[in-house]
C-alpha cells in the first residue's frame, strides 16, 4: 500500500488533535530516599531515615497543592517548603521551623491539611508569587522521620501529586509528555465506521 504525506501546515494539524497537559506535576524520578534538605543551604544531604521530594518544577503566579495518597502508607510532608531559581540557586523557605534561621522567600501561603498524626501532612497548598523568581520546590516527604525500606520509599512517592489548584483532585499517575488524541472527526473514514460498530 502507498502512503501518501500529509503536507498541512503544523497550525492546521493541531485541530485535528485534543492535546491533554498532564495534571500530575510531581516527578518520582526527583525524590531522594534516605536525605533531607538544609535550612541554611537547602542542599541535601544524607539521613538514613529522610526522604525528599527532590526539586519539582513550578510557574510563578500559581497555586499548587502537594499531596499523598493512603497509598503512601500514611507517611506525610514536612510543613514547610524549600525554593531554588531556574539556576539552582537556593532561594529560603516559606517559614522558619523552630529553631532555625533560613532565608525566608515573602508572599508565600502555606496551608497544610489532612494531618496524619505522628506522620506530617498528607496535603500542602501553596502559592507561587510572581515576581519571585521561584522555579522549583521540594520538602522533607518522610516526615517524621522512621525507618523504612525501599518498598515503601517507592509507594510513597508512586501516590505523590503536584498539581496546580487550591485542592487535591483525584490523582493520577505522572507522565512528562502531552497526550495529543486524534479527534473522531478528523480520523480517517474506516477508523470512525469501526468506533461506531
Amino acid at each position: 500500500a502507498q502512503v501518501q504525506a500529509n503536507t498541512q501546515d503544523i497550525v492546521e494539524l493541531n485541530y485535528d488533535f485534543d492535546f491533554f497537559v498532564p495534571k500530575n506535576k510531581f516527578n518520582p524520578a526527583n525524590a531522594l530516599d534516605g536525605n533531607i534538605y538544609s535550612y541554611t543551604t537547602g542542599a541535601a544531604s544524607a539521613f538514613a531515615n529522610g526522604a525528599v521530594t527532590g526539586r519539582q518544577p513550578v510557574v510563578e503566579g500559581n497555586t499548587y497543592t502537594l499531596s499523598m495518597t493512603a497509598a503512601s502508607g500514611q507517611r506525610g510532608f514536612f510543613p514547610h517548603l524549600f525554593f531554588w531559581d531556574a539556576a539552582g540557586t537556593y532561594l529560603g523557605m516559606n517559614a522558619a521551623p523552630v529553631g532555625a534561621s533560613p532565608p525566608i522567600v515573602p508572599g508565600i501561603t502555606l496551608t497544610t491539611t489532612d494531618s496524619g498524626g505522628f506522620n506530617g501532612f498528607r496535603i500542602l497548598t501553596f502559592n507561587v508569587p510572581s515576581g519571585s523568581r521561584i522555579a522549583f520546590v521540594g520538602t522533607m516527604m518522610w516526615y517524621s522521620y522512621s525507618a523504612h525500606g525501599t518498598a515503601d520509599f517507592n509507594a510513597a512517592v508512586a501516590a505523590t501529586q503536584l498539581e496546580i489548584g487550591s485542592s487535591r483532585t483525584s490523582f493520577e499517575a505522572y507522565r512528562s509528555f502531552v497526550q495529543a488524541v486524534l479527534k473522531e472527526s478528523t480520523a480517517p473514514a474506516f477508523i470512525q465506521r469501526s468506533s461506531e460498530t
